[in-house]
């Protein structure tokens, strides 16, 4: 049976994975990222009203971003219909995921708010029931819900607005050739979003903080030479290395990519979104994009960038 990440492989277009290494460089930019001071104790988010998520996530987008439909699922008619169906070909198969996802706005994505961790946000999609390569790869995403804090907060609405670009990336075979580029876009947009919601760069100065941490925390964890074994006691399918890596790779990159965005100009931001949207619209990658702007993962490793992200 194929592991989630594998699936996920297949469903999202990536390629191949490569595998990734520590290096020295790395290193030092953890040490970097230790060096700079965290002052998390006065940073409280303050509680509002869960009409307030949807309401300013309409309102980020509607100012920067086109959301194309997605696919959801009546799960319970799918397994009516598939208890009736006999053995299939996988092109029947393909016919069939097809067939049964209605087409839906991604706000009207049901939301649940049952997550513990204040700045929790989570995409659930339909798991594929054929493991089969050329199912996963053919058939379009499906999604289910989205799981956000159940103490809605001022951060709620940029995780809102992250698990709605995934959709958008999701639903576009191939927007994103590499898994380890996967988070990038929605970090950029939470960014943004951060930056946009609060005139006094405080929701930022929050989450700039939070993925700090995250980062020198999965990079200890990746340099731990017990990783593996912890990783498999875990017996959970969504921890594993790649993933690990695929957060420290997006948002070195994603923060990179957002000091260029910070300190643009109007039209640098016009056009920085505009990549965007080609990426949403399946026009061009992010991989695309992050040529353009010349951000590498070496590029977002030097000790005068991350100074420089991380105390904005």
């Amino acid at each position: 049976m194929m592991t989630e990440l594998e699936k996920e492989l297949l469903v999202c277009g990536y390629h191949r994975l490569r595998p990734i290494k520590i290096t020295s460089k790395l290193l030092h930019a953890r040490d970097v990222l230790g060096s700079i001071p965290i002052n998390d104790e006065s940073l409280i988010v303050k509680i509002i009203p869960e009409s307030e998520v949807v309401t300013s996530a309409k309102r980020f987008f509607n100012n920067h971003l086109n959301l194309h439909s997605i696919l959801t699922v009546d799960v319970k008619s799918y397994f009516e219909i598939i208890e009736k169906t006999n053995a299939m070909t996988a092109d029947e198969w393909v016919a069939l995921y097809r067939q049964i996802g209605i087409s839906i706005n991604p706000f009207n994505l049901p939301i649940q708010y049952t997550e513990k961790y204040a700045y929790a946000g989570y995409l659930k999609s339909f798991d594929a029931y054929v493991d089969s390569d050329y199912v996963l790869k053919h058939s379009p995403a499906l999604f289910l819900n989205i799981f956000l804090s159940e103490i809605t907060n001022e951060d709620t609405p940029i995780s809102y607005i992250h698990e709605l670009s995934h959709t958008q990336l999701m639903s576009n075979k191939g927007s994103v050739t590499s898994f380890y580029n996967c988070e990038i876009i929605p970090i950029f947009l939470e960014l943004v979003a951060a930056m946009e919601l609060d005139d006094n760069n405080y929701l930022l100065h929050i989450n700039i903080t939070y993925r700090l941490k995250t980062l020198i925390a999965i990079i200890d964890s990746l340099n731990d030479p017990n990783i593996e074994e912890k990783i498999k006691a875990l017996n959970d399918d969504s921890e594993n290395i790649p993933t690990y890596w695929s957060y420290v790779i997006s948002i070195f990159k994603a923060l990179h990519l957002f000091s260029l965005y910070y300190e643009g100009d109007i039209e640098t931001k016009k056009e920085m979104m505009t990549y965007i949207q080609a990426i949403f619209d399946g026009h061009i990658t992010v991989e695309n994009m992050l040529t353009k702007y010349g951000v590498t993962y070496d590029s977002s490793l030097t000790k005068k960038g991350i100074i420089k992200v991380f105390t904005l």
